[in-house]
């Protein structure tokens, strides 16, 4: 399992690393920054009882349906049967994410990520490696300046608690070039790229 985890984790970062240079290489305007603000719950896995999950994320469209995000999550109290934490939990991930059909105003996604984990101990703890996975939907409103999001991913961390995580949250995306790389500056923006 900790060499899948490895694997894993190395793959994403060469498609972290290669898709910039790429998307970087295109003569099209900077994309759109979408900011999330997100709240939810963590549940299951190895969970004993349910905790408080919030995050802020920032996600950078690279391609059409194709981009990555960086995000802080915090948890409340973990509580199972190999782990109780007397604190937040911090969580730091780097995801890589792909938009599916779009339907309507709804657009389904899935996400793959690594994610470092500092165990919520007020005593210093080191910090543990896993990765997360899973899928969401947007709603977009306010002329798909704003999104409604909903997430649900699995969070698998070495030598701690597995958990699912459930947030909702509002996505921002910040004024300025709406257009995808793979946009011209004269057409329409339809763009997702990022969740």
């Amino acid at each position: 399992m900790v060499g899948v985890i490895a694997r894993a984790g190395i793959s994403l970062v060469c498609v972290l690393a290669v898709l910039p240079a790429s998307a970087a290489a295109q003569p099209h305007p900077a994309p759109t920054w979408h900011l999330t603000v997100s709240a939810g719950g963590a549940l299951g896995g190895d969970l004993n009882r349910g905790a408080t999950a919030f995050g802020v994320s920032a996600g950078l469209p690279l391609k059409e349906r194709l981009g990555v995000e960086a995000e802080v999550g915090f948890v409340s109290r973990i509580v199972a049967a190999s782990h109780v934490t007397d604190a937040v939990t911090v969580t730091l991930s780097g995801n890589a994410s792909t938009e599916l059909r779009r339907t309507f105003h709804l657009i389904p996604y899935l996400t793959l990520g690594a994610t470092l984990v500092r165990l919520g101990y007020r005593s210093p703890a080191p910090a543990e490696f896993g990765v997360n996975a899973g899928g969401g939907v947007l709603y977009a409103v306010a002329g798909d300046r704003i999104r409604l999001r909903g997430d649900l991913r699995f969070v698998h961390i070495n030598n701690a608690p597995n958990f699912w995580r459930a947030i909702a949250g509002i996505v921002f995306r910040v004024p300025g070039s709406a257009k995808s790389l793979t946009k011209t500056p004269t057409t329409k923006d339809t763009s997702q790229g990022y969740p």
